[in-house]
């Protein structure tokens, strides 16, 4: 009973450090309530949808209809994140054309490709942000 109860204290102090982290890290933008992607169909698979790491579980349910930026990097509003059925990847964040943030739902990694750079993959969210937030300060 006390492992159960230490555990769920880790897990805890482990989420709220990690929405502490987001608040730091986003300003948040537009709230879209009501409103879908353009390209949204009946056959989408929305990210919020899928088994998900506990990090970007946290990220989904953090104002989960407000867009949000991180420097030079637009995040789309998870509720708006979605993949068609073919794929594996949703592309959480853009900067430009040339720049963007996906992650890889099968593999649980993060890609992100910046114009004429290698692509540089993650395994978790805070990651990301970590090196995205060091990358553009």
């Amino acid at each position: 009973m006390q492992l159960a109860r230490t555990l769920q204290q880790q897990i805890q102090s482990h989420a709220a450090a990690t929405r502490k982290h987001f608040e730091t890290c986003f300003t948040l933008g537009e709230s879209y309530p009501n409103e879908m992607p353009s390209w949204f169909s009946d056959t989408a698979v929305p990210l919020t949808d899928e088994e998900l790491p506990l990090d970007l579980r946290l990220y989904c349910n953090w104002h989960p209809v407000h867009e949000r930026r991180l420097g030079d990097w637009y995040w789309y509003p998870p509720d708006h994140v979605l993949r068609f059925p073919d794929e594996d990847s949703y592309l959480l964040a853009a900067h430009d054309r040339h720049n963007q943030i996906i992650y890889y739902q099968a593999a649980r990694r993060w890609v992100v490709q910046e114009k004429d750079a290698d692509p540089k993959c993650y395994t978790s969210l805070v990651d990301v942000l970590n090196g995205v937030s060091s990358a553009h300060p």
